[in-house]
Protein backbone atom coordinates (compact mmCIF):
# COMPACT_ATOMS: atom_id res chain seq x y z
CA UNK A 1 0.00 0.00 0.00
CA UNK A 2 1.48 3.89 -0.60
CA UNK A 3 1.84 5.50 1.96
CA UNK A 4 3.99 9.10 2.10
CA UNK A 5 7.09 7.52 3.82
CA UNK A 6 7.41 4.57 0.63
CA UNK A 7 8.66 7.00 -2.19
CA UNK A 8 11.69 8.69 -0.18
CA UNK A 9 14.78 6.09 -0.71
CA UNK A 10 16.76 5.07 2.47
CA UNK A 11 19.65 7.57 3.52
CA UNK A 12 22.66 5.74 1.42
CA UNK A 13 25.12 6.99 4.77
CA UNK A 14 24.64 5.47 8.20
CA UNK A 15 25.00 8.75 10.07
CA UNK A 16 22.64 10.50 7.87
CA UNK A 17 18.96 10.65 7.29
CA UNK A 18 17.12 11.65 4.30
CA UNK A 19 14.16 13.19 4.84
CA UNK A 20 11.52 15.74 2.86
CA UNK A 21 9.63 18.52 4.51
CA UNK A 22 5.80 17.80 4.98
CA UNK A 23 3.24 19.47 3.52
CA UNK A 24 3.60 22.86 3.40
CA UNK A 25 0.24 23.49 5.28
CA UNK A 26 1.63 22.86 8.21
CA UNK A 27 3.47 25.61 9.66
CA UNK A 28 6.48 23.71 11.99
CA UNK A 29 9.20 22.19 10.12
CA UNK A 30 8.67 18.77 10.43
CA UNK A 31 10.49 15.77 7.92
CA UNK A 32 9.66 12.58 6.90
CA UNK A 33 11.54 10.48 5.69
CA UNK A 34 13.98 7.04 6.05
CA UNK A 35 17.17 6.23 8.17
CA UNK A 36 20.31 4.10 6.82
CA UNK A 37 18.34 0.96 7.50
CA UNK A 38 14.70 2.30 5.54
CA UNK A 39 13.12 2.47 8.70
CA UNK A 40 10.04 5.16 8.59
CA UNK A 41 11.46 8.21 10.69
CA UNK A 42 9.28 11.71 11.68
CA UNK A 43 11.90 14.80 12.55
CA UNK A 44 11.62 18.06 14.04
CA UNK A 45 14.54 20.71 15.04
CA UNK A 46 14.18 23.72 17.30
CA UNK A 47 15.95 26.08 18.94
CA UNK A 48 15.13 24.28 22.72
CA UNK A 49 18.05 24.14 25.85
CA UNK A 50 17.63 20.27 27.55
CA UNK A 51 16.52 21.46 30.76
CA UNK A 52 13.62 22.61 29.00
CA UNK A 53 12.46 19.41 27.73
CA UNK A 54 11.64 16.29 29.29
CA UNK A 55 13.23 12.85 28.85
CA UNK A 56 11.27 11.26 25.50
CA UNK A 57 9.06 8.77 26.40
CA UNK A 58 9.06 4.92 25.62
CA UNK A 59 6.76 3.65 23.06
CA UNK A 60 6.66 -0.13 21.93
CA UNK A 61 7.76 -0.36 18.51
CA UNK A 62 8.35 3.25 18.06
CA UNK A 63 12.26 4.78 19.04
CA UNK A 64 11.31 8.54 20.57
CA UNK A 65 15.00 10.75 20.72
CA UNK A 66 16.14 13.99 21.21
CA UNK A 67 19.93 15.01 20.50
CA UNK A 68 20.98 18.74 21.87
CA UNK A 69 23.77 20.46 20.30
CA UNK A 70 26.00 23.51 21.68
CA UNK A 71 24.21 25.87 20.13
CA UNK A 72 21.02 25.44 21.71
CA UNK A 73 19.65 23.83 18.89
CA UNK A 74 17.11 20.15 20.05
CA UNK A 75 16.67 17.24 17.12
CA UNK A 76 13.34 15.41 18.24
CA UNK A 77 13.35 12.02 15.96
CA UNK A 78 10.72 9.36 16.01
CA UNK A 79 11.85 5.77 14.22
CA UNK A 80 9.35 3.21 13.42
CA UNK A 81 11.18 0.16 15.18
CA UNK A 82 8.18 -2.31 14.25
CA UNK A 83 6.81 -2.97 10.72
CA UNK A 84 3.64 -4.29 12.86
CA UNK A 85 3.32 -0.71 14.47
CA UNK A 86 3.07 1.18 10.80
CA UNK A 87 -0.77 2.12 11.31
CA UNK A 88 -0.19 3.69 15.10
CA UNK A 89 3.36 5.36 13.91
CA UNK A 90 1.43 6.91 10.67
CA UNK A 91 -1.84 7.78 13.36
CA UNK A 92 0.62 9.38 15.68
CA UNK A 93 2.63 11.48 13.44
CA UNK A 94 -1.07 13.15 12.23
CA UNK A 95 -1.94 13.86 15.12
CA UNK A 96 1.56 15.59 16.21
CA UNK A 97 0.96 17.37 12.64
CA UNK A 98 -2.55 18.18 13.63
CA UNK A 99 -1.81 19.37 17.62
CA UNK A 100 0.46 22.12 15.97
CA UNK A 101 -1.26 23.30 12.83
CA UNK A 102 -1.95 26.79 14.84
CA UNK A 103 1.43 27.29 15.87
CA UNK A 104 3.26 30.14 13.74
CA UNK A 105 5.01 29.34 11.24
CA UNK A 106 8.45 28.38 11.90
CA UNK A 107 8.24 28.55 15.71
CA UNK A 108 9.82 24.95 16.35
CA UNK A 109 11.34 25.75 19.56
CA UNK A 110 8.31 26.29 21.14
CA UNK A 111 6.29 23.19 19.38
CA UNK A 112 8.90 20.74 20.42
CA UNK A 113 7.66 20.77 24.29
CA UNK A 114 4.01 20.34 23.05
CA UNK A 115 4.74 17.69 20.66
CA UNK A 116 6.67 15.56 23.78
CA UNK A 117 3.94 16.13 26.08
CA UNK A 118 1.48 14.82 23.54
CA UNK A 119 3.60 11.73 23.09
CA UNK A 120 3.42 11.27 26.81
CA UNK A 121 -0.25 11.01 26.28
CA UNK A 122 -0.17 8.82 23.69
CA UNK A 123 2.31 6.60 26.25
CA UNK A 124 -0.42 6.40 28.62
CA UNK A 125 -2.77 5.75 25.81
CA UNK A 126 -1.50 2.96 24.41
CA UNK A 127 -0.44 1.32 27.79
CA UNK A 128 -4.19 1.66 28.70
CA UNK A 129 -4.84 -0.19 25.04
CA UNK A 130 -2.98 -2.92 25.61
CA UNK A 131 -4.27 -3.83 29.15
CA UNK A 132 -7.92 -3.54 28.79
CA UNK A 133 -10.73 -4.23 26.93
CA UNK A 134 -14.02 -1.56 26.53
CA UNK A 135 -16.35 -2.24 28.67
CA UNK A 136 -20.44 -2.93 27.46
CA UNK A 137 -21.07 0.25 28.36
CA UNK A 138 -18.18 2.02 26.48
CA UNK A 139 -18.65 -0.04 23.41
CA UNK A 140 -22.06 1.05 23.11
CA UNK A 141 -21.51 4.75 23.48
CA UNK A 142 -18.62 3.92 20.90
CA UNK A 143 -21.02 2.21 18.36
CA UNK A 144 -23.32 4.65 18.80
CA UNK A 145 -20.80 7.63 17.78
CA UNK A 146 -20.13 5.39 15.07
CA UNK A 147 -23.81 4.90 13.55
CA UNK A 148 -23.97 8.58 14.27
CA UNK A 149 -21.10 9.45 11.55
CA UNK A 150 -21.99 6.79 8.71
CA UNK A 151 -26.09 7.86 8.41
CA UNK A 152 -25.89 11.21 9.30
CA UNK A 153 -22.30 13.01 8.91
CA UNK A 154 -20.73 11.46 6.09
CA UNK A 155 -24.06 11.54 3.66
CA UNK A 156 -24.43 15.51 4.35
CA UNK A 157 -20.53 16.36 4.72
CA UNK A 158 -18.47 13.74 2.45
CA UNK A 159 -14.87 12.77 3.88
CA UNK A 160 -14.79 16.08 5.89
CA UNK A 161 -17.10 14.06 8.45
CA UNK A 162 -13.91 12.16 9.71
CA UNK A 163 -12.73 15.63 11.40
CA UNK A 164 -15.67 16.51 12.85
CA UNK A 165 -15.37 13.44 15.48
CA UNK A 166 -14.58 15.09 18.45
CA UNK A 167 -15.92 12.78 21.32
CA UNK A 168 -12.95 10.66 21.54
CA UNK A 169 -10.28 13.35 22.35
CA UNK A 170 -12.00 13.75 25.49
CA UNK A 171 -13.92 17.28 24.64
CA UNK A 172 -17.09 17.73 26.05
CA UNK A 173 -19.19 17.10 23.32
CA UNK A 174 -18.89 14.19 20.41
CA UNK A 175 -19.07 15.99 17.03
CA UNK A 176 -18.42 19.66 15.99
CA UNK A 177 -19.64 21.45 12.36
CA UNK A 178 -18.64 24.64 12.58
CA UNK A 179 -20.65 26.38 14.93
CA UNK A 180 -22.80 23.55 15.52
CA UNK A 181 -22.19 20.78 18.26
CA UNK A 182 -23.68 17.61 18.54
CA UNK A 183 -23.73 15.16 21.59
CA UNK A 184 -24.68 10.81 20.83
CA UNK A 185 -26.62 8.86 23.50
CA UNK A 186 -26.57 5.46 22.96
CA UNK A 187 -28.57 2.87 25.16
CA UNK A 188 -29.95 -0.34 24.68
CA UNK A 189 -34.04 -0.68 23.56
CA UNK A 190 -34.38 -2.46 26.87
CA UNK A 191 -32.98 0.10 29.26
CA UNK A 192 -35.06 3.06 31.10
CA UNK A 193 -35.45 5.65 28.27
CA UNK A 194 -33.70 8.67 30.53
CA UNK A 195 -30.71 10.17 28.84
CA UNK A 196 -27.25 10.69 30.49
CA UNK A 197 -25.72 13.93 30.56
CA UNK A 198 -22.69 13.71 32.18
CA UNK A 199 -21.35 17.60 33.39
CA UNK A 200 -23.16 20.76 33.92
CA UNK A 201 -21.42 22.29 30.87
CA UNK A 202 -22.72 19.20 27.99
CA UNK A 203 -25.78 20.96 27.21
CA UNK A 204 -24.13 24.77 27.63
CA UNK A 205 -24.97 26.75 24.48
CA UNK A 206 -22.92 29.44 25.24
CA UNK A 207 -20.25 27.97 23.21
CA UNK A 208 -22.22 26.63 19.74
CA UNK A 209 -25.46 26.07 19.11
CA UNK A 210 -26.28 22.10 20.11
CA UNK A 211 -28.52 19.11 19.16
CA UNK A 212 -29.00 16.27 21.17
CA UNK A 213 -29.39 13.03 19.16
CA UNK A 214 -30.82 10.00 21.34
CA UNK A 215 -30.07 6.14 20.15
CA UNK A 216 -31.41 3.08 21.10
CA UNK A 217 -29.43 -0.17 20.29
CA UNK A 218 -30.97 -3.93 19.65
CA UNK A 219 -29.00 -7.10 20.43
CA UNK A 220 -28.88 -9.44 17.50
CA UNK A 221 -28.34 -13.01 16.32
CA UNK A 222 -25.04 -13.22 14.17
CA UNK A 223 -27.35 -13.92 10.74
CA UNK A 224 -29.13 -10.68 10.95
CA UNK A 225 -28.26 -8.81 7.55
CA UNK A 226 -29.24 -5.74 9.56
CA UNK A 227 -26.93 -5.54 12.29
CA UNK A 228 -22.74 -5.04 12.93
CA UNK A 229 -20.62 -6.07 15.22
CA UNK A 230 -18.07 -2.96 16.86
CA UNK A 231 -15.43 -4.36 13.88
CA UNK A 232 -17.78 -4.61 11.30
CA UNK A 233 -18.69 -0.64 11.54
CA UNK A 234 -15.25 0.28 12.57
CA UNK A 235 -14.17 -1.71 9.02
CA UNK A 236 -17.37 -0.19 6.82
CA UNK A 237 -16.76 3.91 8.00
CA UNK A 238 -12.54 2.97 7.23
CA UNK A 239 -13.44 1.80 4.10
CA UNK A 240 -15.68 5.08 3.42
CA UNK A 241 -12.61 7.48 4.66
CA UNK A 242 -9.71 5.61 2.46
CA UNK A 243 -6.55 4.33 3.16
CA UNK A 244 -5.19 5.03 6.33
CA UNK A 245 -2.29 7.60 4.84
CA UNK A 246 -4.86 9.43 3.43
CA UNK A 247 -5.55 12.57 5.82
CA UNK A 248 -9.36 11.15 6.51
CA UNK A 249 -8.72 7.73 6.88
CA UNK A 250 -5.67 9.27 9.19
CA UNK A 251 -8.01 11.35 11.22
CA UNK A 252 -10.34 8.42 11.63
CA UNK A 253 -7.73 5.98 12.93
CA UNK A 254 -6.70 8.63 14.98
CA UNK A 255 -9.71 9.22 16.57
CA UNK A 256 -10.48 5.07 17.16
CA UNK A 257 -6.92 5.14 18.71
CA UNK A 258 -8.34 7.77 21.29
CA UNK A 259 -11.29 5.72 21.87
CA UNK A 260 -9.41 3.30 23.21
CA UNK A 261 -10.55 1.02 20.42
CA UNK A 262 -7.80 -1.56 19.12
CA UNK A 263 -9.42 -4.61 16.88
CA UNK A 264 -10.06 -7.62 19.57
CA UNK A 265 -11.60 -10.81 18.94
CA UNK A 266 -13.94 -10.06 21.60
CA UNK A 267 -15.59 -7.52 19.69
CA UNK A 268 -17.22 -9.33 17.33
CA UNK A 269 -19.43 -11.60 20.06
CA UNK A 270 -22.26 -8.87 20.27
CA UNK A 271 -23.54 -7.61 17.49
CA UNK A 272 -26.78 -4.47 17.22
CA UNK A 273 -28.94 -3.25 15.08
CA UNK A 274 -29.90 0.45 15.48
CA UNK A 275 -33.61 0.91 16.59
CA UNK A 276 -34.29 4.46 17.12
CA UNK A 277 -32.86 7.27 16.18
CA UNK A 278 -34.19 11.22 17.11
CA UNK A 279 -32.68 14.70 17.32
CA UNK A 280 -33.47 17.06 19.84
CA UNK A 281 -32.71 20.72 19.49
CA UNK A 282 -30.96 22.53 22.69
CA UNK A 283 -32.95 25.59 22.80
CA UNK A 284 -34.96 28.06 26.06
CA UNK A 285 -37.05 25.33 27.60
CA UNK A 286 -35.26 22.55 27.23
CA UNK A 287 -34.86 20.23 30.79
CA UNK A 288 -30.74 20.85 31.51
CA UNK A 289 -28.39 22.26 33.87
CA UNK A 290 -26.09 24.59 32.85
CA UNK A 291 -23.46 26.20 34.54
CA UNK A 292 -25.14 29.99 34.81
CA UNK A 293 -27.60 28.00 37.09
CA UNK A 294 -25.84 26.28 39.34
CA UNK A 295 -24.88 27.85 42.92
CA UNK A 296 -21.42 29.20 44.08
CA UNK A 297 -19.05 26.29 44.64
CA UNK A 298 -21.38 23.68 42.75
CA UNK A 299 -19.75 21.73 39.89
CA UNK A 300 -18.96 18.39 38.12
CA UNK A 301 -23.03 17.89 38.32
CA UNK A 302 -24.43 14.54 36.49
CA UNK A 303 -27.99 14.54 35.94
CA UNK A 304 -31.13 12.71 33.78
CA UNK A 305 -33.55 13.88 31.45
CA UNK A 306 -36.94 11.85 30.66
CA UNK A 307 -37.33 11.18 26.94
CA UNK A 308 -40.55 12.19 27.07
CA UNK A 309 -39.79 15.76 28.29
CA UNK A 310 -37.48 16.35 25.03
CA UNK A 311 -40.31 15.83 22.66
CA UNK A 312 -41.12 19.22 22.08
CA UNK A 313 -37.64 20.08 21.06
CA UNK A 314 -37.35 17.02 18.79
CA UNK A 315 -36.25 17.86 14.97
CA UNK A 316 -36.38 16.08 11.62
CA UNK A 317 -32.85 14.83 11.11
CA UNK A 318 -32.49 15.16 7.54
CA UNK A 319 -33.70 18.62 8.25
CA UNK A 320 -31.61 19.32 11.00
CA UNK A 321 -28.11 17.87 9.28
CA UNK A 322 -28.83 20.28 6.40
CA UNK A 323 -29.57 23.22 9.25
CA UNK A 324 -25.91 21.82 10.28
CA UNK A 325 -24.05 21.78 7.51
CA UNK A 326 -25.09 24.61 5.84
CA UNK A 327 -24.19 27.36 9.16
CA UNK A 328 -21.00 26.08 8.38
CA UNK A 329 -18.34 28.64 9.33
Amino acid sequence: MHDQWSEIPASTHPSLNNVRRVESRYPLDFRRGKDFHGRYILVLDGACEKAELPAPPKLAGIDVTTVFDEAKGCRLTLTLLDPASLEIFRALCHDLLSATEKFARGDNGTGLPVVLARLYEWQDLLKRKNEQLLSLQEVIGLFGELAFLRDCLVPAMGLEAAGAWRGSFREEQDFAVGNWIIEVKTQLNTADQRILISSEAQLDTSSGSILLCHQTLGATMADSTDSRSLNQLVDEIAALFGPAESPPGLEFQVGLLKANYVRRTEYDERRWVLTSRRLFSIEDGFPRITPAGLPQGVERVSYQIRLEACLPFEKAVDKAMEQVVGKRV
